[in-house]
């Protein structure tokens, strides 16, 4: 049993999902490709601390999800089981259960047995709490997916019961909705799993994986760029954007790298004979730009160097403007130092009556927001110099919440 300490680690949706398999019930997952199906099994498991095993079914056949027929001598499986008793693969339990029909067999003679091959990988999960994922379900040929879905239905293949703490989950994706061919799947079958629409809307991916595991410019550029995070191409073209891309993207600059690459490597690197686009496709095109004006000037250059800065800033169209606004939103500001603060306030300033008004406004709701025991010294600054501007949000709120009442 998974201890509720491991389940609370888990994300709201990762928790319904676990608690679907641990009810007992085999849940499959339809989704958009790149949309994290796979990932979020795993990270799943690594919160509760699980086996994953994981079988992509269209790329298998029936020998590898254990549904196939063979002819086998009733001494040698004796002899196997055994092995795999003695390996931890069998309990004891399962060991008798299985020896006394081949000892049945071999005494009335019948010594060639036609069975199912059971593969290591069942064995395998049956020693400790597993997940098993088998992926890509409607994309499988015909024996392969009607196999599987046996095996989710029936929790067993040949005579190799699954122990209650093996979970299984399936995932597919949705066709002709995201440009995939896809196969239906029986009915009857189908109706036996607990199946779920799978989305993971950018600021879930960024809160739950990306912050750890994907570059801090890509997820400052997607927060700013919403669009760009998952963008299917046109019927010329392949490659695209998507949770997946980025984040192999974000591997492939790491790798080269390092965990803090600086822009100037990155920009040629990916610009070079179309390597970018082979991760995001078209979306590369627009993640460069980005690339190069921030390697100009970013945030922190303003919080360090405002006097240097704040005549290319005044040039800054609403676009960067905006971007830049986005990532101070998710800056911790009390790690600034006393001149840092003093350069952000001026920043700040410099929006009132240049077109950025309404930027200024949503940080400082922002900051009002988003203001606890542990930060409120440094917004109360914020709020201090912005006083008049606060005063005007706050009487506009209160005229609101009249006309509600009346």
């Amino acid at each position: 049993m998974i201890s509720e300490e491991k389940l609370n680690r888990l994300s709201e949706r990762e928790r319904l999902y676990m608690d679907i398999l641990l009810s007992g019930n085999s849940l499959y997952l339809r989704g958009k490709p790149g949309m994290g199906k796979s990932a979020i099994s795993l990270a799943m498991t690594k919160k509760v601390e699980i086996k994953h095993l994981d079988r992509r079914l269209s790329q298998i056949d029936e020998t590898d999800i254990g549904l196939y027929p063979v002819l086998n001598d009733a001494y040698s499986k004796l002899e196997k089981i055994g092995k795999l008793k003695d390996l931890g693969y069998l309990t004891a339990e399962e060991f008798e259960d299985m020896k006394k029909p081949l000892l049945k067999s071999i005494k009335n003679g019948q010594i060639e047995l036609l069975h199912f091959a059971i593969p290591d990988w069942a064995f395998s999960a049956n020693i400790e709490p597993t997940l098993i994922h088998l992926e890509e379900l409607n994309r499988a040929n015909v024996h392969v997916r009607n196999a599987a879905l046996q095996l989710l239905n029936e929790r067993q293949i040949g005579d190799l019961k699954l122990n209650d703490n093996v979970y299984l989950m399936s995932s597919g994706n949705l066709g002709e909705a995201d440009g995939t061919e896809v196969d239906e799947m029986d009915l009857a079958l189908s109706n036996r799993l607990v199946i779920l629409d799978h989305d993971l809307p950018y600021e879930e991916w960024i809160k739950e994986y990306a912050q750890y595991h994907v570059w801090h410019i890509i997820i400052d550029y997607i927060r700013t760029n919403a669009g760009e995070y998952y963008k299917m191409p046109n019927d010329k073209e392949i490659r695209y954007a998507s949770p997946r891309s980025w984040t192999n993207l974000s591997k492939f600059i790491t790798y080269k790298f390092g965990k803090e690459p600086k822009l100037d490597q990155v920009i040629p690197l990916i610009m070079n004979n179309g390597c970018g686009r082979g991760f995001i496709g078209n979306s590369i095109t627009n993640f460069i730009r980005y690339c190069q004006d921030i390697s100009n000037i970013n945030i922190n250059d303003i919080l360090i160097k405002w006097e240097e800065v704040k005549s290319e800033v005044s040039n800054f169209n609403r676009a960067r403007i905006s971007e830049l606004i986005s990532n101070l939103k998710h800056m911790d500001l009390i790690i600034l130092k006393d001149n840092e603060i003093q350069n952000l306030l001026k920043f700040l300033t410099s929006l009132k009556g240049a077109g950025n008004d309404d930027e200024l406004t949503s940080f400082i709701i922002h900051i009002l927001d988003h203001t606890n025991a542990k930060n409120y010294d440094v917004h109360q600054i914020i709020v201090n110099h912005f006083k008049e501007k606060v005063k005007q949000l706050r009487e506009h709120t209160n005229r609101n919440l009249k006309k509600i009442e009346k």
